[in-house]
């Protein structure tokens, strides 16, 4: 969805490429190609407006805009723009579009950014067709619960009602819902409506598209939801304290931008009478996500808590769509107790790049599967190479493409289409258009492409594929889209596994905690007693990566993913509220819970969007441990701790990343318990599971066993040689943390 958004903003005016001295100069060095169209197309617009002699009232676009230190926020005001937040020298603005060209020249203006939205990253298909292992929470240490911890959801499709977010007295585990769809103007920053009580919480039920999507509602029970079903399914952090921010992902409705928007205006009028807005839309770009981070880490300032941001969304990084102001801002949030976990992505079955050498000719065949689509290219800034595109490699017509030509635009939009065939006397075109970028710091040149075929492309194309030439002396890097147009067929036949340079972003930004998807179990049983075989989408055996999880390095080299955990079939809550799918009966319905006049239901779901939310939950019981950890902590304990799925391989790498995370070694990492008990065992045994009532440990399951319990220092306390009737009284020992140690693992309590 991300990518069509693209198509209406760069193919919105089709027109050859407008002379450079009948529009305003644009400095692109600082512009994303969103921020070059907008300004060009303002220019456009007016003159159409002017020749009909009616009045323009341009858009403005939500921005992230960088100045230099010790600028203030008077500069942009004067330039009608409006600030909604400064994180330090970066500003997230509502800028007007008429003004994006001058403040670009502007050298007190160090950098502009607005990008396309990303969209949730989950493959719900293959988890209804392939329902593959029912993931039920790990065996959680029995002193970890993420109690005290925030762990902020920023997501769609939210139903604050499901069993899995209540205390056992009814009352809602959401601390704080934002709804930014409402209209109603009096949530953060005065947009939508802020839910802080737990009456007006599950009096909303849900926030406003409920009815369209059920997304957010199945990784906030992974990472945090309420044990349900005599415990067999609980979130990690399951006591965690949970802020809910609805994102604005791609696919949002007419009506739903009308209420936000609206809520905007009211803003801009609040925080700018002097300066009233010179435009009657405004487009909302990623810049709005900064808004949803700073909320949930406002709240947890507030409260004094440590808090984790579990992001399960992404799109696809471009050569052209520069995202380095996000990243900074992004990576300027967290720190001490501050941390955000991204899921990579679910695109590596899509083999979207190749390198052209200097001394080479680029000729080769890639595969279409959507008609609209984007190709990008990368090349250092002193090279200049020749660009064909032949449709299904027999047409006569080709696009031929100079990085020259488009090197001379300087900040302008071309425009060239090319016949591609005829059916009853009509031409079918193919339309592109190119944006082109520099980025001085890497020294290269970067351009972005969009695609956009014949809506009968299937009928008039023989393979559905396209010849791409790249000819010159020239290092040039080329990338597909993933999904969409890539060097792949996706079929069975020329199945992808774990294609390079398939990290999305924010996913993609060094502090970001980044999160592939591992599967385990090849068959699980659903609500009607089905057992569910995989058939399958993913190509990796048992225990591996999922085939399809986002894999490094990034376009700029850098190792990602972090960290993997299971993200195949995880089973979490589902929406109640979503009327288009048919819960009880749906294949990957795995249980249901009747409660008072309602039946809710868990159902299984496949994405790095699960296993994400797996990586947020435990790193909540990390925080719990140790409220200071910050990105990089965490990172280092994940390097000492994970474990390792594929031994073949040396760690970190682009598949895996660090490994598969260990939550419980973690933990002893964090609490230096591991070097303080000689023997400590670093893992929990399997045939236990444990419990404090009456101040009595009670095992259940395989209880013929010696146990010995030690504190935070490392002495033993306790020793029973025999807990065969499956209890130790700890009565006399202190509160506190300590150590119960078995011959095959050990765990942590809390007294």
């Amino acid at each position: 969805m991300q990518m069509k958004k693209i198509f209406l903003i760069m193919l919105a005016t089709l027109t050859t490429a407008v002379a450079t001295n009948a529009q305003e100069i644009i400095n692109s060095y600082k512009l994303t190609p969103m921020l070059i169209h907008n300004a060009n197309n303002y220019n456009r617009q007016k003159q159409m407006k002017r020749a009909k002699g009616t009045p323009m009232m341009p858009h403005a676009t939500m921005a992230l805009v960088k100045l230099a230190p010790g600028e203030s926020d008077g500069l942009l005001k004067e330039q009608g723009c409006t600030v909604l937040k400064r994180i330090n020298d970066i500003r997230v603005a509502i800028v007007p579009d008429n003004k994006i060209a001058s403040l670009s020249i502007d050298n007190r203006v160090l950098r502009m950014e607005a990008n396309p939205l990303p969209e949730i990253l989950t493959d719900s298909t293959a988890s209804v067709i392939n329902a593959n292992a029912a993931y039920n929470g790990t065996q959680l240490p029995q002193a970890f619960t993420g109690k005290g911890v925030v762990v902020g959801i920023d997501d769609v499709g939210f139903d604050f009602t499901h069993p899995m977010f209540l205390n056992a007295d009814g009352t809602s585990r959401i601390k704080e819902a934002w709804d930014i769809y409402t209209g109603k103007g009096n949530g953060f920053l005065s947009i939508g409506s802020k839910y802080i009580t737990s009456d007006d919480i599950l009096a909303a039920g849900g926030t406003c598209d409920s009815l369209q999507h059920t997304h957010g509602t199945h990784v906030m029970g992974i990472a945090a939801g309420s044990p349900v079903l005599d415990g067999k399914y609980k979130g990690i952090a399951y006591e965690s304290d949970i802020v809910a921010s609805l994102a604005h992902l791609s696919g949002y409705t007419d009506s739903q931008l009308h209420t936000l928007a609206q809520d905007l205006y009211r803003l801009i009028a609040e925080k700018d009478s002097v300066f009233p807005p010179l435009y009657n839309t405004i487009g909302l770009s990623n810049a709005m996500h900064v808004l949803s981070i700073i909320n949930a880490f406002e709240y947890a300032g507030k409260h004094n808590q440590p808090c984790v941001i579990n992001l399960s969304y992404g799109a696809q990084l471009m050569f052209g769509n520069d995202y380095s102001l996000t990243e900074e801002t992004f990576n300027n949030l967290v720190g001490k107790g501050r941390i955000i976990v991204c899921a990579a992505g679910n695109n590596s079955d899509s083999d979207i790049y190749r390198h052209k050498s200097r001394s080479e000719r680029f000729d080769k065949t890639m595969y279409l599967k959507n008609r609209n689509c984007m190709l990008s290219f990368r090349s250092p800034i002193s090279d200049s190479f020749m660009l064909k595109i032949i449709v299904d490699g027999n047409k006569p017509d080709t696009l031929r493409i100079s990085s020259a030509a488009l090197d001379a635009l300087a900040g302008k939009e071309y425009s060239d289409s090319a016949n591609v065939g005829e059916t009853e006397g009509v031409m079918h075109r193919l339309y592109i258009t190119a944006i082109a970028t520099s980025n001085v710091e890497r020294q290269t040149k970067e351009y972005l492409l969009a695609l956009n075929f014949p809506q009968i492309v299937r009928e008039i194309y023989e393979h559905t594929s396209l010849k791409l030439i790249v000819e010159g002396e020239a290092d040039v890097d080329i990338l597909g889209n993933e999904n969409k147009l890539a060097f792949n067929q996706w079929s069975k036949s020329t199945a992808t596994s774990n294609a390079p340079y398939t990290i999305s972003q924010p996913s993609a930004f060094s502090r970001m905690i980044s999160v592939g998807a591992t599967s385990h179990r090849q068959t699980v049983a659903n609500l009607s007693g089905n057992e569910i075989t995989a058939e399958s989408s993913n190509l990796n055996p048992e225990g591996k990566i999922v085939s399809w999880s986002g894999t490094g390095p990034t376009l700029f080299e850098t190792m990602k993913p972090d960290i993997c955990a299971p993200g195949f079939n995880v089973v979490s809550a589902v929406n109640s509220f979503n009327p288009n799918e048919s819960v009880s009966t749906a294949k990957n319905t795995i249980a249901d819970i009747k409660t008072h006049d309602k039946t809710y239901f868990m159902q299984a779901d496949c994405g790095t969007s699960m296993s994400a939310p797996v990586v947020t939950g435990v790193i909540a019981l990390w925080l719990q441990a140790d409220s200071t950890l910050t990105p990089e902590d965490i990172k280092n304990i994940m390097a000492e701790t994970s474990t390792h799925p594929d031994e073949t391989l040396n760690y970190p790498n682009y598949i895996y990343g660090m490994g598969e995370i260990d939550a419980y070694h973690g933990l002893l990492k964090i609490l230096k318990i591991d070097s303080k008990i000689e023997g400590l065992p670093t893992y929990q045994p399997t045939d236990k599971h444990f419990a404090i009532r009456d101040g009595e440990l009670i095992i259940s399951g395989n209880t013929n066993t010696a146990v010995s319990i030690y504190n935070m220092n490392g002495q033993k306390v306790l020793t029973v040689s025999n807990a065969a009737n499956g209890r130790v009284s700890l009565r006399g020992l202190p509160g506190g943390i300590y150590v119960v140690k078995f011959n095959n693992g050990s765990t942590l309590i809390r007294l």
